[in-house]
């Protein structure tokens, strides 16, 4: 199992990020096209994730869904056989949904920096910070907001599935169903 303090935002210009992430002296590592699988699953998420050109990965994570800084533990698995997990999975427990983004990757020390343009929800950061103490990753995560200029109405809680689930839901929250008769008590 590892660890991370991570910390997840909506941002208006991808551009002004990258400008922000030069100012550190750091360049992009690579772009990575990825697909999130989602399961459903009683504890936590669990995601199988495909990346244009590279082995996928079966990754398992809890954290807590708070609009802040948040640590997460998560576990991954090299998968080389990933459309039969994928399948396997889905029959036995059920699908959530596919996330689709293009990241642009930064590292920056103990911290991975991602800029995500995500298929149906927009442009996002994500900062990452592993292999590091406690006080020192949140005397980090508060100066990548500071260089970042992260507001905290920009802080999300959840995932990408979350924020893509909540995006498709009726707008009254109900789900009809047109052919129920109605019920009046």
């Amino acid at each position: 199992m590892a660890t991370n303090l991570e910390l997840k935002c909506r941002v208006k210009s991808l551009e002004a990020m990258h400008a922000a992430a030069w100012s550190l002296g750091i360049q992009p590592i690579e772009v990575l096209i990825q697909t999130d699988v989602y399961f459903d699953v009683p504890h936590g998420r669990l995601k199988l994730r495909r990346i244009d050109g590279k082995t996928a990965e079966l990754i398992q994570y809890d954290r807590v869904d708070a609009p802040s800084a948040r640590w997460s533990r998560f576990y991954r698995y090299e998968v080389r056989d990933p459309q039969s997990l994928e399948g396997m999975l889905t029959r036995a427990l059920g699908l959530r949904g596919v996330v689709r983004k293009r990241r642009t990757l930064y590292l920056y020390g103990p911290v991975r920096i991602h800029l995500d343009e995500v298929e149906d929800l927009g442009s996002f950061l994500e900062f990452e910070i592993v292999e590091t103490s406690e006080e020192e990753s949140r005397a980090m995560m508060e100066r990548l907001k500071t260089t970042f200029s992260i507001q905290s109405e920009d802080v999300i809680g959840g995932s990408y599935i979350d924020l893509l689930e909540k995006s498709k839901a009726p707008a009254c929250g109900l789900i009809v169903n047109p052919s129920a008769s109605p019920v009046f008590e």
